[in-house]
């Protein structure tokens, strides 16, 4: 039982400590702020409409506001694995500059794996990128653990670390790197639907490293539930 208590204090620590080190190692002053909500609304067995919608304030390396509406149709291949085909608009403001938009067409695939309380998740998502006349292509892998703080009782709502890490890629001039994000953060479940996340996100660009507060909600609402 002692063991088992220095465990969990380890946890919290190593939470702390993951949520205060990604602004802390990109030295970025001021910071930003992302506010994401992701909704999975099922329509059908095995069919499910995605949403998300973003507002980014973003300060460095140039003070710029960003709106993403996002958009799929998934489809569950079983408890594990799932396939979406969507759509993405985002308009961008960058101070002193013209507003810009992109279009996006997007494919991915989805690979969930529990390991005893914690839950491990995989995504590889591929994007067809219009901005303007310029159409680029661009591969994204995304990896993310989220696992409880500490030990509840069966049924009780538990908080939780979620620390994610995604890879994008996107062929050009410079190389094939695009960009890199990490996030670590704390997490708590409402209900079975709804759970919330805060944590800090370090985005690494060819040219620059960023920090940006993140707060998501998560909403998913099963075929034939009515809130």
């Amino acid at each position: 039982m002692y063991f088992l208590k220095i465990a969990w204090v380890l946890r919290i620590r190593v939470a702390a400590l993951l949520i205060l080190s990604v602004p802390l190692s990109a030295q970025t002053d001021p910071l930003g702020l992302w506010a994401i909500y992701f909704g999975t609304y099922e329509v059908a067995p095995k069919w499910a409409v995605f949403t998300d919608v973003q507002q980014r304030i973003n300060s460095e390396p140039q003070h710029q506001i960003q709106t993403m509406l996002r958009l799929g149709l998934q489809r569950t291949i079983n408890d594990h694995q799932s396939v979406m085909l969507g759509a993405a608009g985002i308009p961008t403001q960058v101070a002193n500059q013209e507003p810009r938009f992109e279009f996006r067409i997007f494919e991915q695939f989805m690979s969930t794996h529990q390991w005893q309380r914690a839950t491990l998740r995989h995504r590889v998502r591929v994007e067809q990128r219009l901005m303007g006349s310029e159409l680029a292509h661009r591969l994204r892998y995304f990896v993310q653990l989220n696992t409880p703080i500490y030990r509840g009782e069966q049924g009780t709502r538990v908080p939780y670390v979620s620390i994610y890490n995604e890879l994008f890629m996107q062929p050009s001039a410079d190389g094939l790197f695009d960009r890199n994000r990490f996030f670590g953060g704390i997490g708590y479940p409402f209900s079975r639907y709804m759970r919330m996340e805060f944590g800090a996100m370090a985005q690494t660009t060819q040219s620059a490293t960023s920090v940006q507060w993140n707060v998501l909600l998560y909403h998913n609402i099963p075929f034939g539930h009515s809130e």
